[in-house]
Formats: structure tokens, C-alpha cells, sequence
């Protein structure tokens, strides 16, 4: 993925779009397919853990292999997004923040050169 410096942009003519990163927001993060991956890794996790562990250190496992199955869909399935121009319908370019903040791993900028409009979608260090 290229690089980009987030000081740059605005200079070249194009202004941040609020609703944009509202909108891709909504979009990466819709139950379903997530919910279907969840309840798949929590079988899995149980029909493993249940053959070496027996109660509630199946359980604790089963649900903590859970909540990491979830926290790393919804990362990875927001990296690899490739979301659309809600002004043009086209596919957004991509580019990585070459100077992420303090607080973040990765700062993504999607940016829209025929609207000159752009957001960025931040991942925290944190997670």
C-alpha cells in the first residue's frame, strides 16, 4: 500500500468527508457475516477445548477464543475493505498514513481525487 502524509492532502485541494468515514464505518461492520464467523469459532474452540479441559476452563477458553476471534474479523476485515465514493460510486483509493499518530497502529486514508474529498479510519494501538 503507498504512503501518504496526511499534512499533504488538504494542500492539494481536497477537504475531509465526515459522512464518508460515517458511512464506511456502518458498512464494515455488519452482524452477519461477523455473527456467522463467531459462532464458527466458537464451536471450534469448544469441540478442541472440550477434549483436554473439562468445565468452566472449557468455558473460559471457549469464550476468550471468542472475543479475540471477533476483535481480529473486525480488524482485518476493515483493513482489506475497499469501500466506494459516495459521490461517484467509484472504488476509493487507498493509501497508509506515513505519519500515524501517537495512539494508533495504523491510520488508513481513503481518498476520492474526482470529489477532492478524503477521511481516514484509524486503528488503535490499544485493541
Amino acid at each position: 500500500m503507498k504512503e501518504i502524509r496526511i499534512e499533504d492532502i488538504p494542500a492539494q485541494g481536497y477537504r475531509e468527508n465526515p459522512e464518508g468515514l460515517i458511512l464506511f464505518q456502518r458498512q464494515q461492520f455488519r452482524p452477519w457475516p461477523l455473527l456467522v464467523l463467531v459462532v464458527l469459532a466458537f464451536v471450534l474452540i469448544a469441540e478442541v477445548v472440550l477434549g483436554f479441559a473439562g468445565g468452566l476452563e472449557a468455558i473460559a477458553l471457549a469464550i476468550s477464543g471468542l472475543l479475540w476471534a471477533t476483535v481480529f474479523a473486525v480488524l482485518i476485515k476493515g483493513y482489506l475493505a475497499n469501500p466506494r465514493s459516495r459521490h461517484t460510486g467509484k472504488p476509493l483509493m487507498k493509501f497508509r498514513n506515513a505519519s500515524p499518530g501517537r495512539d494508533s497502529l495504523l491510520e488508513v486514508v481513503y481518498i476520492c481525487p474526482e470529489s477532492k474529498t478524503y477521511f481516514i479510519q484509524v486503528y488503535p494501538s490499544d485493541v
